[in-house]
């Protein structure tokens, strides 16, 4: 894939963690809000999705301030967050560059129903690009 693949240690808070998501394109995913981690045969810890969505955030808030978040989350559809195989992460720079397919999967519930129902609506949008 790229030369990031592979490194036998990474510091996910400065390399992944808050990181912007783009898709091939340039368009905004989103940002790396958490990681999954699975355990290789060997022991150690691999990366396995990168999380991404306010939803990723529920489990580390404390109970009083997770039911406004989550009544926002359900006032825009994003109830869940977003994962990203990192099998489909193509580049790590300034920002993580994931596969078109990942891009399509990821795409926030309520940016699409944004486009879909208002920027679709306008003379001329489908052409933008």
């Amino acid at each position: 894939m790229n030369d990031w693949h592979g490194h036998h240690a990474l510091d996910v808070d400065a390399e992944l963690l808050d990181r912007q998501v783009m898709g091939p394109d340039g368009a905004a995913v989103g940002k790396v809000d958490d990681l999954t981690l699975v355990r290789a045969e060997d022991g150690t810890l691999e990366i396995g999705d990168l999380v991404i969505g306010a939803a990723a955030l529920l489990g580390q808030l404390p109970a009083l301030a997770r039911w406004p978040l989550r009544w926002c989350l359900d006032l825009t559809g994003s109830t869940e967050p977003r994962h990203v195989p990192i099998d489909e992460v193509r580049e790590v720079n300034s920002a993580v560059e994931i596969t078109a397919a990942a891009q399509q999967r990821a795409e926030s519930p309520a940016g699409r129903r944004v486009r879909d129902r208002l920027i679709a609506r306008i003379p001329g949008a489908d052409d933008a690009g």
